[in-house]
């Protein structure tokens, strides 16, 4: 990302409107927010607190981008402990509930990173050879 574009969630929407498609991988931790500074050009799309990862997917929604959403299943290892506060996991639960499974979206599972970069390159019709050779551009909140 480059020093001068603005604050990240301002990437994070240019991104979004250059990409076709956009991807999201949305798990049990919430994350880091913008503050309310930050997020206020945006609310017009929102006006409640959402996630840098949860922006992403409303912006792709509200930019009518295609969007692939993936989540770790339930039996998936953690790589980091969830120490988050229960306020902020029950925020990311709402979001999953009222944000994605309500608009009908698919939420594919995955067990790990291999199985999610595989799933994500068949979605877009590419093996790891094609990513390789064309090269991709990943954002992280």
């Amino acid at each position: 990302m480059s020093a001068d574009a603005g604050t990240l969630l301002q990437e994070i929407d240019a991104c979004i409107r250059q990409s076709v498609a956009v991807i999201c991988v949305l798990g049990d931790q919430y994350g880091n927010e913008p503050d309310s500074t930050e997020a206020a050009p945006f609310a017009a799309i929102s006006r409640e607190r959402h996630s840098y990862a949860q922006w992403q997917f409303l912006l792709a929604k509200y930019h009518g981008r295609s969007l692939l959403v993936f989540a770790p299943d339930v039996d998936a290892p953690l790589d980091h402990t969830n120490d988050e506060s229960v306020e902020k996991r029950l925020r990311q639960v709402e979001f999953l509930n009222q944000d994605v499974e309500s608009r009908g979206i698919v939420c594919v599972t995955f067990r790990n990173a291999s199985e999610l970069e595989e799933m994500v390159l068949c979605q877009l019709g590419m093996d790891l050879q094609d990513a390789e050779t064309v090269g991709t551009t990943v954002l992280q909140a």
